[in-house]
């Protein structure tokens, strides 16, 4: 009898792909394909900000197109696609590490065949046990693409190129792919002024302190002091930052 509960067309799609993506080989010919693609596209655009996979579909045979390109036209991405930066809950700027997020979610997609369920605005929920022959060091990987700070995201597209690559190689060698720490050989390729807040750690504490003794009903004024260009809209926008993290459902 015909099932009464209706798929998605993506669903259906990534269903009917099972027997191309759960082989890793192929998983890692295309993760690279892919990679080096937008290296390339990167150096025309600043960002995408919309790489997802349903544009990189073809519905005639269920194939994966190669053609990052087709997603910036479609501004209409999935939740669980969104990096943090590209929400109302951060005031990091969406760049380059914006795409190696959304690369990141589409390479669980393509594993997993699913999307990762969002708990909130930043943190994921990466569900590998879905396919048990995923690599720990696929995963290592995927889960520094996606990681909720773009600084601790890779930070050049060699660096996540040579971790793949050495994923391929091993698996070519051995037939196994050996555990490895991801992002060893990656190198900022352009100079960027951090979004950590250094040697701000005691008043970061008491002004977080103070915010969530004003949730208790109880007055309080802070007054942040000092000469112009010490930096108190940075930290005050940091550790609004880390308020909102913390309250967070986890």
């Amino acid at each position: 009898m015909p099932h009464s509960q209706k798929k998605s067309k993506n669903t259906d799609l990534i269903q009917s792909r099972s027997d191309i993506f759960y082989n890793i080989d192929t998983f890692l010919t295309t993760a690279i394909s892919l990679t080096k693609q937008l290296q390339s596209i990167h150096s025309k655009y600043p960002f995408l900000g919309t790489i997802h996979i349903s544009p990189l579909l073809l519905d005639s045979d269920t194939k994966l197109v190669g053609d990052l390109l087709r997603c910036k036209s479609d501004q209409s991405i999935p939740d669980c696609y969104q990096a943090p930066e590209q929400t109302t809950h951060t005031h990091s700027t969406p760049d380059f590490r914006t795409d190696i997020y959304q690369l990141g979610i589409l390479f669980y997609e393509l594993l997993s065949q699913s999307t990762p369920k969002k708990l909130s605005s930043q943190v994921l929920d990466l569900n590998f046990d879905i396919n048990q022959t995923i690599p720990h060091s696929i995963r290592l990987i995927i889960q520094k693409m996606v990681h909720r700070f773009q600084d601790n995201r890779y930070q050049s597209h060699d660096g996540l190129i040579n971790d793949l690559v050495r994923c391929q190689q091993d698996l070519k060698n051995t037939g196994q792919i050996s555990h490895f720490f991801p992002g060893l050989s990656d190198r900022v390729t352009t100079l960027k002024i951090g979004d950590y807040l250094y040697g701000r750690d005691p008043e970061t504490t008491l002004f977080c302190e103070q915010f969530n003794q004003r949730l208790s009903n109880q007055s309080e004024f802070t007054l942040v002091t000092g000469p112009s260009g010490i930096g108190k809209t940075t930290f005050v926008k940091k550790s609004l930052d880390q308020i909102l993290s913390d309250t967070d459902p986890i």
